[in-house]
């Protein structure tokens, strides 16, 4: 197959750096040929690393599209509430399109984006990248070849960690429903499509219950001033003291035995530049002591935690039935040590254990009753290579025609997505949602 051109909308972190890696590594499958951007500095350093000429440089992605068609296909990074409308018009212009998750705002808006590709005839693909990820990737298998026998039930936790809560969820682009989307949607669509791949059928109904209950301004220490660069007393002993986490992250050294599944190149990327391995490079660019402490005097990563306009819930569970009879529990949470995804799937003739940051997988069989353990090395800046495993599967589903045997294909990940929204639907009302009623009430045709 010959090298596929695609155009880029958003070159931030994951255009730049996660797909950006992927594209460098295959410059033989994948080429970056445009890109979008509204920051400067992003559109000059994309361009620059992938030759882009200043002609196929744009300030917004409706400059882009308002030209001839650039290349076959496009990958679109930008903030989730911007996904609808520049994918709707690069369907209908011709392009072939890359979606970061989640694929929109709202479940119509999901359900328009898969019937646009169907109507266009284009590869609509999301960056479902959990799939492509060793770890799980190796469980679908399991399942696959009956190791488990009949799967009944599956237990999910997504522990994000309390500092990625604080950055992204608590001070960050995602803290706010109404600018992004539910906690459920924007972090774990990811964790409801594993449960979907796993169970391998729809859901029938779905729960749930959450709310926040932490990151709130009557939980302030006395004393704590609006952001932590203003000589907050509580610095040296709070947990999401900016200053540390940001500043100086080489000084926050987890326990080698949280450690122990990451792969030496992630361990050793980190090691050699912790400002550029940690969130920090995600506030500035400017990675000096005086450029982080502006953006933390003057950009939103500098708040206290408890005084912030953030409203998405730091705690949900969701317990899902699947057509089949296989049940699910899943538990969002921000109170844990470490940002790892668990998980316990429960059949007739055994049952797996397994953790993705430790890389532990653990098959149980009954009969005979033994124990198999394997460690997978988890790339953490990867999602377990789980990045470059949907980047290179869309370029062959572009260059081959080969729509829907995309693993991730907008079709594939609908579901996924419409019940991260039901789960919300839920948590609000506090009423189980009958899944098919729901899809007819969103307007998708039940059979």
């Amino acid at each position: 197959m010959k090298t596929l051109e695609c155009a880029v909308m958003g070159a931030g972190d994951r255009g730049y750096k996660a797909y950006g890696a992927v594209a460098a590594r295959h410059p033989d499958k994948i080429r970056f040929v445009a890109v979008a951007e509204p920051h400067a500095e992003r559109r000059r350093r994309f361009a620059q690393k992938f030759k882009i000429p200043a002609e196929n440089c744009f300030n917004d992605w409706r400059e882009l599209l308002a030209g001839p068609q650039i290349a076959p296909a496009l990958l679109v990074t930008l903030q989730d509430s911007l996904h609808l409308e520049p994918t709707l018009q690069a369907l209908a212009k011709g392009y072939h399109v890359l979606l970061e998750k989640p694929m929109a705002a709202t479940a119509r808006d999901c359900i328009a984006l898969v019937q646009a590709a169907a109507r266009h005839r284009r590869v609509l693909q999301v960056c479902h990248v959990l799939r492509y990820s060793r770890l799980f990737s190796r469980i679908k298998d399991l399942l696959a070849q009956g190791s488990l026998g009949d799967l009944t039930c599956i237990q999910h936790n997504e522990n994000i960690g309390f500092w990625h809560m604080a950055h992204s969820y608590v001070r960050g682009n995602w803290r706010k429903t109404a600018e992004s989307s539910p906690l459920i949607l924007a972090k774990s669509c990811h964790d409801t499509d594993l449960l979907t791949w796993f169970a391998g059928t729809p859901a029938l109904r779905v729960s749930s219950f959450g709310s926040l209950v932490h990151f709130r301004p009557e939980n302030a220490p006395a004393g704590a001033p609006e952001r932590c660069t203003d000589n907050c007393p509580h610095e040296k002993t709070c947990p999401y003291s900016a200053i540390r986490f940001y500043l100086d992250p080489g000084r926050i050294k987890p326990p080698l035995s949280l450690l122990t599944g990451f792969s030496s190149q992630t361990i050793w990327d980190y090691l050699k530049n912790p400002r550029a391995g940690s969130f920090t490079s995600k506030i500035t660019m400017d990675l000096s002591r005086e450029g982080i402490l502006k953006a933390l005097r003057e950009g939103p990563y500098g708040r206290c935690v408890y005084r912030c306009d953030n409203d998405v819930c730091d705690h949900q569970v969701v317990i899902i039935e699947f057509a089949g009879g296989v049940k699910a529990s899943f538990v969002l949470s921000a109170f844990t040590a470490m940002w790892e995804r668990t998980l316990k799937l429960m059949g007739a003739k055994g049952e797996i254990r397994a953790a993705d940051l430790k890389g532990r997988l653990e098959l149980r069989t009954f009969h005979p009753l033994k124990v198999r353990r394997r460690r997978i090395g988890f790339d953490a800046f990867s999602h377990g290579r789980g990045d470059e495993g949907v980047l290179l599967d869309f370029a062959r589903a572009v260059q081959t025609g080969a729509a829907g045997e995309a693993l991730t294909s907008a079709r594939n990940s609908l579901e996924s997505h419409l019940i991260a929204f039901a789960a919300e639907e839920s948590r609000l009302t506090g009423r189980t949602v009958e899944m098919e009623e729901f899809r007819r009430r969103m307007g998708l045709a039940v059979s």
